[in-house]
Parts: C-alpha cells; structure tokens; sequence
C-alpha cells in the first residue's frame, strides 16, 4: 500500500511539472496607450508636453493614444495645431518649422563635421517606461534619426530613410520602427525604395512597410502627428519634409493562458502530491 502511494505521489509531482511545461502561448488582443515620448540626439531634446524637465515639447499625448493590433501612430515634425481624425489632440502652438530635424538639431549637430552623436528613445506606455539607446558613432555607425552622423550640411545631402533603417523599444503590444523623410534637399533621395517599389520616394513608407502621409501611394496610419513646412525646401517639392520619424505599430500581446487540458494535469499532480503527503504523515505515526 506504501509503495504504490509513493508511486502515485512520484507520478503527480511529473505531471505537475508537466502542467508548467505545457500551458500553451496563446495572444492577447488588448490595446496599448502611448502617453509619452522622449527623444535625445545628441544635444537636443524633443518631447511630448507630459515629459517633465523637458523644454522643447514638441508633441501633445493629450490623455493618451490607444493603438489596437495593427493600428500604426508615426510622429514626427511639426504636429498640426487644429485636430483630426488622425490627430486627436492638437499639436503646440508656436514652434519653429522643421521642429524635429533630428539630423541637425540645435546643438551640436550630428554631421560628419561635427562629433558623432548618441540617440535616447524614451518611451511611456500604460505598461510601463522603455528606453532605446544608440551609442554615439562614426559615419556610418549612428542611429537614422542623427543620419548616422553622415550629414555634411548644405541644400544637397539626401537623408532620407526607409522603416527598416532602424528599431527601438516601445513595450509589449507595440513594435517601433525609425525612418527618416527629406524632401527638402536637392540630392537623389536616400531611401531604397517607395511603397510601390521602384527608387526611393525620399519618406519613409516602403514595400510591406508603406506607411506616411497618405500620398505618393503611402498608406496615411490612424495617428499622424506631422505636417509639411514651407520656407527652405531646397528642392522642388514646397511645403516639405526635413524630419526625423517614429513609427509605432500596435501588435498582439502573448500571454501564456492555461486551457482546460493543462488544468487537468495540474489537478492530476496536485492529487498525486497529497497522497504523498498523507504517506510521509502516516508514517511519523
């Protein structure tokens, strides 16, 4: 009798590290928030109005934007001061054209004349706070939004980029993907390929990846805080892009949910590790 309870207890102690081995992966389609964000290249700061000690608070959360799974929100220069359906909250008033020329910034710039630059992503969420860090880099080592500390400066060098030129980190529910848009510059535009295929279209969008303003065959996302500037477009095109770009894409959230079937092993093990609890008690008797 002894021995088969000490088998039983044996058995339920397996199958319940066997319950813990096979709770299946299963998805959980919940919506993220993105309250903040936080953007240092080199010297510069650019920032939503809730980051505090922040004072180039150039993007306005309001109370928060709600990505579903396959929901995309891109931001970047100059967020429109009016609301829409995809901006939700308006952007602030009185800021510079090409407030988000992330590539020359303020100081110092982030050119090959200049020292290399490192970029800090900071990203805020309803699940909590993620930083990306790119550490300061020769040419052509830096992160997208600094041109990878290539610029030289002047109306002709193309800094244009498309989404897979970089990645950063925006929590679970969230991928987030880094671009750069330049249609101010005289130069053939930098990024490899529109979002049709074919040369670059000097944004961001590109096959499979498609996503911008809704023009030139780009796909326009459910948040768009961005707007084209007038007044030193070098090129053709005016109003124009200079600016860096954030790409955040809701995704599905794995969760790890025990169905009925691990349950059952679970009760399994559970039953075998009372029986031996109650030999090993029987025999202090």
């Amino acid at each position: 009798m002894r021995g088969r309870r000490v088998i039983l207890g044996v058995l339920g102690a397996l199958v319940l590290t066997a319950s813990l081995f096979t709770a299946p992966l299963t998805s959980h389609a919940a919506p993220i928030t993105l309250l903040n964000l936080d953007v240092k290249v080199g010297g510069s700061e650019y920032c939503s109005n809730g980051v505090a000690l922040c004072t180039n608070q150039i993007w306005n959360f309001g109370t928060g934007l709600v990505l579903n799974p396959s929901d995309v929100a891109i931001v970047a220069q100059n967020q429109p001061t009016t609301t829409s359906a995809t901006n939700p909250f308006a952007g602030p008033a009185g800021k510079p054209a090409y407030d988000f020329d992330s590539s020359e910034g303020n100081s110092p710039g982030c050119g090959i004349a200049a020292a290399a630059c490192a970029v800090t992503i900071t990203v805020t969420t309803n699940l909590g706070t993620f930083i990306t860090t790119t550490p300061a880099a020769a040419c052509p080592g830096g992160n997208v939004l600094g041109n990878r500390n290539c610029d030289p400066g002047g109306a002709v060098h193309n800094e244009a980029a498309d989404w897979n030129s970089g990645t950063f980190n925006c929590g679970p529910g969230c991928e987030g993907f880094l671009g750069y848009a330049d249609t101010a510059h005289t130069g053939a535009c930098a990024d490899a390929q529109g979002p049709a295929g074919g040369p670059g279209d000097c944004t961001p969008a590109f096959p499979g990846n498609p996503d911008w303003d809704g023009t030139l065959g780009t796909t326009l996302p459910k948040f768009f805080l961005a707007s084209k500037q007038t007044g030193g477009c070098a090129g053709a095109i005016d109003p124009c892009y200079d600016t860096g770009g954030l790409k955040f894409h809701g995704v599905v959230i794995p969760v790890t949910v025990p169905e009925p079937a691990t349950l059952l092993l679970l009760g399994a093990g559970l039953v075998g590790l009372a029986a031996l609890g109650k030999r090993r008690s029987n025999s202090r008797i």
